[in-house]
């Protein structure tokens, strides 16, 4: 947006091509011991779970209002997660309320309504209230919010489970309570004692209710990753995922840019393993996890099921085909050859006599008429022919 001075810094990024467009992406700006990050034109896929929950800002407002005014303020809520006993109702924006996610601002402001009942609730774990100023002494709703001080103890740990909640439509911001402390502002009058991260302020009564902005800044920018929009006048909002190891920029607006509403977060969902005290158990499972859950599982179902009737089908033809086929063992035989095996066996075959020839001096011996010696066989043996009238042999002259 461009002022009657001249461009912003986001355009004029643009105008020189640096950017595709006038988006800041950005989380954790405020926290000096842990990582952060600002984008400016693109956003880091790997820094967020799920999509983004877009906003138009309120009445025109541009990027100098403290990152602009959100129209819509989230509903809050807050306690143990895990434990619907120990939650708090849901509260609504009342009226005009709006909310300005703003990334100048170091804490959280919220209205009386909300910011008294999280007070109680914070007294689990040992916060403090001090009364300043000229109500010193009184106590109760005479003393005006701006002078209740609270604050609690500096190494205070309190479970992971129990968080304030803004909710945006799909997209729930879930602050641990741990991060609603400012550890390293001990407060002077008590060292032990550290001062709140969120404030309260006056959102009046009845026909004076003012329509004041709810301020979500410092510990909100440890939850939620942000893309502010000058150029469209928008604020978006996803679920952060803590990931300082890996990093996946995509550029946003121009030709080439993509588009906020369809961009899908890489990061892994920071809900689903908080653990909590013995007594208490998981965070519960955002409505997109069980859903996946539930398709993967009935898609897992149908795979074994499938496969096992595979297996079955395959086994049952495997039976049939062992009853039908010939044994492995068996060897074919030539038909002609096994026929004339059997007719050679029927013939009886008759011993020999155990007849010995000795060519060599034309001798034989026979062992079957009991004879021993040598017998010679004559020079020219007689000739004889075949008499066909007495079919006897006759001897050749």
């Amino acid at each position: 947006m461009t002022s009657s001075i001249g461009p912003s810094f986001t355009e004029t990024l643009n105008i020189q091509g640096v950017t595709g467009g006038q988006t800041i992406g950005f989380y954790n700006v405020l926290d000096t011991k842990s990582p952060g990050q600002v984008l400016f034109g693109a956003l880091d896929r790997s820094k967020f779970h799920g999509k983004f929950e877009i906003y138009d800002w309120r009445r025109g407002g541009n990027i100098s209002a403290l990152g602009g005014v959100v129209g819509t303020a989230p509903t809050v809520r807050f306690g143990n997660i895990n434990d619907a006993t120990k939650m708090s109702e849901d509260f609504f924006a009342r009226r005009q309320l709006s909310a300005q996610i703003n990334p100048f601002a170091y804490a959280i402001y919220l209205p009386d309504y909300i910011f008294l009942p999280l007070v109680d609730q914070l007294r689990l774990f040992g916060i403090v209230e001090t009364i300043t100023g000229t109500h010193l002494g009184k106590a109760g709703d005479e003393i005006p919010i701006s002078e209740r001080k609270f604050s609690l103890p500096c190494n205070v740990d309190i479970p992971r489970q129990y968080v304030l909640e803004f909710r945006f439509n799909a997209v729930a911001i879930r602050v641990p309570f741990n991060d609603l402390v400012f550890r390293d502002a001990p407060d002077p009058d008590s060292p032990d004692f550290c001062k709140l991260a969120f404030y309260g302020f006056y959102a009046g009564s009845g026909t004076n209710r003012i329509a004041e902005s709810m301020i979500l800044g410092g510990p909100f920018f440890k939850a939620a990753y942000v893309v502010i929009d000058p150029e469209k006048q928008t604020t978006a909002v996803a679920i952060l995922s803590r990931n300082d190891t890996v990093t996946e920029i995509v550029e946003l607006g121009g030709y080439y840019g993509s588009n906020l509403k369809t961009v899908q977060g890489n990061g892994a969902d920071p809900y689903y393993s908080v653990e909590g005290s013995p007594d208490e158990k998981k965070l519960p499972l955002p409505l997109g996890a069980l859903i996946g859950i539930g398709v993967g599982g009935g898609l897992l179902l149908i795979a074994m099921v499938a496969l096992g009737i595979f297996f079955w089908r395959r086994r049952k033809a495997k039976k049939v085909s062992d009853i039908l086929a010939p044994k492995s063992s068996m060897v074919e035989v030539d038909p002609k050859g096994a026929e004339l095996d059997a007719i050679k066996s029927e013939i009886p075959i008759p011993e020999a006599p155990g007849i010995a020839l000795d060519s060599g001096n034309h001798t034989f011996s026979n062992p079957a008429f009991n004879t021993e010696g040598r017998h010679e066989l004559p020079n020219n043996p007689p000739r004889r022919e075949l008499d066909v009238n007495t079919r006897l042999l006759q001897e050749i002259p």
